[in-house]
């Protein structure tokens, strides 16, 4: 996986990192834990805790992105995990 393809980029600008609220009031939920790196001047490394609900949209797509990466060159290393 290549995160400077445009289509990565693309992606990882609609991410809504900052409108992630910590708590749902949702117990026994999953929440993933999104990093982002390695960092560029454009783009610097993040990282935060998403409540399962709110893994919707762009969130969605970048967590179907990843798996398919994973899978396609057999990476075991994942951008997105369950905590």
């Amino acid at each position: 996986m290549d995160p400077q393809e445009p289509e990565w980029e693309e992606l990882l600008t609609r991410i809504p990192r900052d409108d992630v609220a910590n708590d749902t009031g949702q117990r026994d939920r999953f929440v993933y834990l999104v990093t982002c790196e390695p960092p560029t001047a454009e783009r610097p490394y993040w990282q935060c805790e998403v409540p399962e609900g709110q893994f919707t949209g762009p969130w969605q797509d970048l967590l179907e992105r990843v798996r398919a990466a994973g899978d396609s060159d057999g990476d075991e290393k994942r951008a997105a995990t369950r905590r």
